[in-house]
């Protein structure tokens, strides 16, 4: 009710109005340094939630520091290091968000002394100049591993092709199911320009002559054209290796034409040789995924990622350039103990980036092309009432009198099985009875429990 009446007086009163601000919307070659002033039309409370986007990536809030006038008209933002250089700095003032716990904790926004909310035009943005100099622009970033290195700014053209596979045994390995956009290969032509350069309706041509308009990407400085298939086959014969043109109209900053080749590699099919054992793992003790040699070379990148069932990542190899990391003469990879818990499901991918080129068109234009290949397959740990390698489908549970009757598929004769109960999945798990299988189906019956309902699983012993 207090809200309700909140909000009710702030639309009779009227609320507040940002009435300038430094730089001006749209400004362009804004040096870094500069400090931005938010104007508003009536004293506001003290208090602030910014969001700040530069080139579309997030600028950490943190880096931010805000300084409020006096009679509270005017907000003063900085970045003691400087706004991130050559790109669109973006800017949203953010309202007062009442909290809805425990979900969402809310927002402390703009409101004047009176509690009314900010209101009219509340974003904008402005760009950041190339810098001083007559040098290469650059900029520094740190890697996972806390290594800093500085690059130097240019508009990225690139060209990719893309396999994805699921290893379903220990010799079988198949391109992953989907279709559409989910499809197993890909293709991908990705721009990135870096400010001040701007372009509209750029087009992609390849070696057929046929042309495509590339795709904007919201809030970023991006455009890019991506395409599929259900074998390899139909990509490469729709994507040739051979020469690409990028060409843009009503282009300022880039070259109105960039040329880029797709240089025909091999995919390979990434096999883990272990997979069996990575059905039966002990999560105490370390466990190495090993696969087969990869025919790549130290120049091309491996990454190995572990995911639990909701797809939540728990373990990753290093980035490039971090020690430790994998490149194309690598065949395995170490889970150390206690990684992985008794009795769950995981999923590991590996994925290999091979056949990287890239030319350095001019001072401020490059291009790369490179090829990707990926295998997911199920990690399985021992423990915890864990199906064994060979797993047990439950059939339908039917009645029988007084007696339950569930039967399981895909048994191994002369193997003894064990039913458990819970009233709720994640346990605890009651044995109900231990059952030898006789062939490859199982069936047991017991008496209808008179708590439910129960869930029921079939394990190995």
């Amino acid at each position: 009710m207090a809200c309700l009446l909140r909000a009710a007086v702030a639309q009779e009163a009227g609320g507040p109005t940002l009435l300038s601000v430094k730089p001006e919307n749209g400004a362009r070659e804004v040096d870094p340094s500069t400090t931005v002033t938010f104007t508003f039309s009536a004293p506001m409370k003290r208090q602030q939630s910014v969001m700040w986007l530069a080139g579309g990536m997030p600028i950490e809030e943190s880096k931010v520091a805000y300084v409020w006038s006096p009679d509270g008209r005017t907000l003063s933002a900085s970045v003691a290091a400087g706004w991130p250089a050559n790109r669109e700095v973006q800017w949203v003032l953010m309202p007062t968000i009442e909290p809805v716990p425990p979900f969402f904790p809310g927002v402390t926004g703009f409101e004047d002394v009176e509690g009314n909310m900010l209101e009219g035009d509340t974003e904008g943005s402005f760009q950041t100049k190339l810098g001083g100099g007559t040098g290469p622009i650059t900029e520094v970033f740190t890697n996972s591993c806390g290594q800093t290195f500085t690059n130097i700014v240019k508009s990225t053209f690139s060209l990719s092709r893309m396999a994805s596979h699921s290893q379903t045994g220990p010799d079988t390995v198949v391109p992953k199911a989907g279709s559409g956009d989910d499809s197993p290969f890909g293709f991908l032509a990705m721009v990135m320009l870096q400010a001040p350069a701007v372009a509209t309706n750029g087009t992609l041509r390849w070696p057929s002559g046929q042309n495509q308009p590339l795709m904007t990407f919201p809030m970023s400085p991006m455009l890019y054209l991506t395409d599929s298939a259900t074998n390899l086959t139909s990509l490469t014969a729709k994507f040739p290796a051979g020469g690409y043109t990028f060409t843009f109209q009503g282009a300022s900053g880039v070259p109105a034409s960039v040329n880029v080749s797709l240089v025909e590699t091999a995919i390979p099919v990434i096999r883990v040789v272990n997979y069996a054992a990575a059905q039966s793992v002990d999560g105490t003790k370390d466990f190495v995924v090993s696969w087969a040699p990869l025919g790549a070379t130290a120049k091309d990148a491996v990454h190995f990622d572990l995911r639990d069932a909701s797809g939540n990542p728990l373990i990753t190899s290093p980035d490039s350039g971090c020690p430790g990391a994998l490149d194309g003469t690598s065949t395995s990879f170490k889970i150390p103990a206690g990684v992985l818990k008794p009795g769950v499901s995981y999923v590991g991918h590996i994925q290999l980036t091979l056949g990287s080129t890239t030319t350095e068109i001019d001072a401020t234009t490059r291009s790369s092309s490179f090829t990707f290949s990926g295998t997911e397959f199920p990690i399985m740990t021992t423990g915890g009432g864990l199906p064994p390698a060979t797993p047990t489908v439950l059939a339908v549970p039917r009645v029988e009198g007084a007696n339950l009757v569930i039967g399981c598929t895909a048994t191994v004769a002369g193997r003894t099985y064990r039913l458990e109960s819970g009233s709720d999945l994640s346990g605890p798990w009651t044995v109900v009875a231990d059952k030898a299988a006789s062939a490859t189906s199982l069936q047991f019956e017991f008496p209808i429990p008179a708590a439910g309902p129960q869930f029921y699983r079939v394990v190995d012993r």
